[in-house]
């Protein structure tokens, strides 16, 4: 087998006329959420994973050796959903264990392509999990300082952006696969098989 690339013009539901009526866009309500609220859903989802996540500090990262998450509290970031996508980061890096999501590469010192490597995976499942759990990702201080570790992986490397997408989607799957089966209707967590 030769792996290829293929491309398709799709479009938005909303930018197409004339469906049948099961195929036309619903709108989405999304869920009202004051600037710092708690979003059940998704902590269930963190929750879920069993995690080990200690709160407190002034910085987010997650640690292999502990095999711990650290993260500070809601109320120091300026909204919900920034919490929630920096939880996320850290859950998708936290997938890297030998016996969850093992990656194929050591991301151990800060500025190498490895690093940067692990760096785009992590930002990759965020996204993802956004998506699935309903959340708005916005760019964060940090990003500045890793485009340009990732821009020198993607020049030096035509593929890496298609490899950290399929561990992110590992990660994320494997994240998914970790939550219970009896979510209720409503929860934005994805029900796995």
């Amino acid at each position: 087998m030769i792996p290829f690339l293929k491309a398709y013009s799709v479009f938005n539901i909303d930018q197409t006329e004339g469906l049948p009526e099961k195929l036309q866009a619903t709108p989405a309500v999304a869920p009202v959420r004051h600037e710092n609220a708690r979003h059940e859903g998704v902590d269930n989802f963190v929750t879920n994973t069993k995690a080990e996540v200690c709160y407190g500090g002034d910085r987010a990262y997650y640690s292999p050796l502990e095999d711990r998450i650290h993260m500070p509290n809601l109320d120091r970031f300026t909204n919900s959903d920034g919490y929630y996508a920096t939880i996320l980061h850290e859950l998708s890096h936290w997938t890297m264990s030998i016996d969850r999501c093992p990656r194929k590469f050591r991301p151990t010192i800060y500025g190498t392509a490895n690093y940067a490597r692990e760096e785009l995976i992590a930002e990759l499942g965020a996204a993802f999990l956004c998506a699935d759990l309903q959340l708005s990702l916005t760019p964060r201080p940090d990003h500045a300082e890793y485009v340009a570790c990732w821009l020198e992986l993607l020049r030096n490397d035509k593929r890496a952006i298609f490899q950290a997408a399929a561990a992110a989607q590992r990660a994320t799957d494997f994240l998914h696969s970790l939550q219970q089966a009896e979510a209720t209707d409503g929860d934005p967590v994805r029900k796995t098989a």
